[in-house]
This record gives structure tokens, sequence and C-alpha cells, in this order.
């Protein structure tokens, strides 16, 4: 999903190791249950739950084909961020500056 792997690209900008990364993305899947618990209940829900838990949940395996395939092009995150995203040293010192504490 797409905002998994932004959340990829900037955590390992900011230094985050990759297993914090992956704990968190799957922490989605905690936060997304109880809309399917009530997608369940519902006599007609507004999907069905095979399409509701594909919209709803994330698995790890995709993120790790993602990031595989930048390995594989780039060797690293950060050679893609410098490469195709033009995000060098200067731009990681300025997020580090306004999402890391001191």
């Amino acid at each position: 999903d797409r905002t998994g792997v932004a959340a990829l690209l900037l955590l390992t900008a900011l230094g985050i190791d990759e297993d914090t990364i992956f704990r968190d993305y799957m922490l989605t899947n905690q936060f997304t249950q109880g809309i399917l618990d009530s997608f369940a209940a519902m006599e007609e829900p507004p999907f069905p739950m095979e399409l509701a838990r594909e919209v709803f949940l994330v698995y790890e395996d995709n993120l790790k084909a993602y990031l595989n395939c930048v390995e594989m092009e780039y060797g690293s995150v950060t050679n893609y961020l410098e490469l195709a995203l033009n995000v060098g040293p200067k731009e990681i010192a300025a997020l580090e500056r306004y999402y890391l504490e001191e």
C-alpha cells in the first residue's frame, strides 16, 4: 500500500531500523480489525468481507516485496531516496530536524 511505502521511506531516512518499521506497519491490522468486526456484525455490510479484508488489512510480504525491488534496483533505500527521489543528506537532515527529538 502507498501509505506503508511512504512510511518505509520516511522512517528509513530517519534512521529507524527495518524491524521497527515492519512492526509498526503491521500494527495497522490491530486498528483496522475493529472496522472489519463492525462490518461482519452488519446484516448487509458495505463490502463483501473478502473485499473488506483486502482493502483494510496490510500484508508484510507486500512491503517486503517493495523493499526487495528497491534494493535490487538501487542497492538500498538510501540510494533510492537520493537517486530516484532527490532526497539526499541535506533533505534528510531537514527531516531529522523536523521529526526527531534531541
